[in-house]
């Protein structure tokens, strides 16, 4: 079971890095692709099953995730299996 799916775009990464810290810290299950490339068939075969396993969807926010056509694609998978979504906010000025 995956309590959390966390869809990011690769300039986000760092964000996304915290936020499972944060998460897997409070005993949170999270499924993260570290990968900046985009995914394969196979890959994306693995990514399908995380999403359907997953309770909850957590969409890091920014102006590089609306253009990823990889977070795009994450995001409407989820919707069609009726996922929960969660969303943070990120942008450059939040970077540490």
């Amino acid at each position: 079971m995956i309590d959390v799916f966390i869809a990011y775009a690769p300039a986000d990464k760092g964000f996304a890095r915290l936020l499972n810290e944060v998460l897997a810290k409070r005993g949170i299950i999270t499924w993260v692709r570290w990968d900046d490339a985009l995914p394969n068939a196979d890959e994306w075969n693995e990514i399908q099953a995380a999403i359907e396993a997953a309770d909850n969807i957590l969409y890091i926010v920014s102006p590089e995730a609306t253009e990823s056509s990889y977070v795009r694609d994450v995001v409407e998978y989820a919707a069609r299996h009726n996922k929960r979504f969660r969303s943070e906010e990120h942008t450059s000025e939040l970077q540490s």
